[in-house]
């Protein structure tokens, strides 16, 4: 049960990040439109690279949520949530 609660949640997040996209985008157009900011090379370089980055990351932490859940309900093991797991036994 509760590893498909936690792959739930790393769909729900993969849903989150998706839907806060068009708004993240829209705040690092604002930011770079600014007039007084908008000279900063590094910053211009920093807003382009921001939401790959993001979508990195998060599909990255998805993925390894996954695979840890997947991983220890096939060994047999306990979840890293719910107990002692049998290494520590």
């Amino acid at each position: 049960m509760r590893t498909a609660v936690k792959i739930f949640g790393a769909v729900l997040l993969i849903i989150f990040l998706a839907a806060m996209t068009p708004e993240m985008l829209t705040s690092l157009a604002t930011v770079t439109a600014d007039v007084n900011i908008a000279d900063y090379t590094l910053l211009e370089m920093v807003v382009n690279w921001a939401p790959a980055l993001l979508w990195i990351g998060a599909l990255g932490a998805v993925f390894f949520m996954v695979f840890n859940e997947v991983k220890m309900r096939r060994s047999g093991g306990a979840s890293t949530s719910g107990g002692k797991s049998k290494k520590l036994r």
